[in-house]
């Protein structure tokens, strides 16, 4: 026998030979379902890994800036300029402390100022203005530091009146127009003079200043309900107002001074009594810081000193006393009244003759 080993095909269990080819099946069919797997398990995590973004996606919403109130924003503006003015503006006052008890220590009394109907002449340089009194470079632009200035509590402002003159903010006229304006050592040149005064002080009037006029005989008669700015044009409607209230109008042509008879008459009666105390009343409900009262003698619609009292009732009711400057225009009486009158209400008396 020879020693040499056959070479021939691999056989099968039963004897049978087995082909290669399906042992390379075998291996092919391995790697494709192993390289499908892979796919698959490749497709599978990209496809969660995408949902995984996406869906943090969705939920990391950011929201936009929010949106302001302007109603809010001006609050906070104006608690951070009250904050300012805390913190930048001038230190806190002290606090004061009040007690209604008596103390130990009496103050001295404070001493009188004068008032506006007291100032002399030469006290005002300048009829219109913020200050009042005399000062360096007075004129007709005073600065409201000018001087030792006096102040009114209303726009700046004067008035004159036969030579006397005074610093007021507002002023009410109250004209005698009785039947014995014109009578006795009176006559229409007499009265006339009165108009014309009055008429000049109200032209005078600054145009920052209030005014009114009253005219007053057997009755009381108003202006205007209320005071009015000096303009011009109220300037000229006063004028023309107080003109048609002279007891002048009833003269025959010719004729100088009055008699009883006219004022007995239907259109005379308004002349017929000297009705102080009404027309006192009616200025005082004005609201003046200043009243010119021109007259000729005793009231007749009350006693002297109810007259008084009613004033002093009235100034009791304000803030601030009204300053009563009184003219006896050629009066027959009632000097002691008028001059009384002054003097109880810190005005000037002037006796006119």
């Amino acid at each position: 026998m020879s020693s040499k080993r056959k070479v021939g095909r691999k056989t099968s269990s039963s004897g049978a030979p087995r082909p290669a080819s399906r042992d390379r099946f075998r291996v092919s069919l391995f790697f494709v379902v192993s390289v499908a797997v892979h796919v698959g398990f490749a497709v599978g995590a990209a496809f969660l890994v995408v949902q995984n973004i996406q869906t943090k996606r969705k939920m990391a919403f950011l929201e936009g800036p929010p949106v302001v109130d302007p109603t809010h924003r001006a609050v906070e503006h104006k608690v951070s300029m009250v904050q300012k003015m805390k913190t930048g503006g001038a230190p806190p006052q002290a606090r004061r402390i009040v007690s209604t008890g008596i103390g130990s220590i009496t103050l001295p009394e404070m001493p009188r100022m004068p008032s506006a109907g007291l100032m002399s002449p030469s006290a005002l340089p300048g009829m219109s203005g913020t200050g009042f009194g005399p000062g360096t470079g007075v004129g007709l632009a005073m600065s409201p530091g000018m001087g030792m200035g006096q102040g009114t509590g209303a726009a700046g402002g004067g008035f004159s009146f036969f030579g006397f003159r005074g610093a007021t903010g507002s002023i009410v006229y109250v004209v005698d127009i009785s039947g014995s304006m014109i009578q006795g050592t009176k006559d229409r040149t007499s009265y006339e003079k009165l108009e014309e005064e009055v008429v000049k002080s109200i032209n005078a009037l600054s145009p920052a200043m209030k005014f009114n006029l009253i005219t007053f005989g057997s009755e009381a008669f108003v202006y205007q309900r209320t005071m009015v700015g000096a303009t011009p044009m109220e300037k000229e409607k006063a004028v023309k107002w107080l003109k048609s209230y002279s007891p002048c109008l009833l003269l025959a042509s010719g004729q100088s001074q009055g008699t009883d008879a006219i004022w007995v008459s239907m259109k005379g009666r308004r002349h017929n009594q000297t009705s102080s105390k009404l027309a006192l009343n009616k200025a005082f409900e004005q609201g003046p810081d200043t009243i010119v009262f021109v007259s000729d003698g005793e009231p007749t619609d009350d006693q002297r000193d109810k007259v008084l009292w009613s004033v002093r009732e009235h100034q009791e009711t304000r803030a601030k006393r009204a300053v009563v400057n009184v003219f006896a225009y050629k009066a027959d009486s009632g000097q002691f009244f008028m001059e009384k009158l002054a003097k109880d209400n810190g005005g000037k008396y002037t006796d006119i003759r």
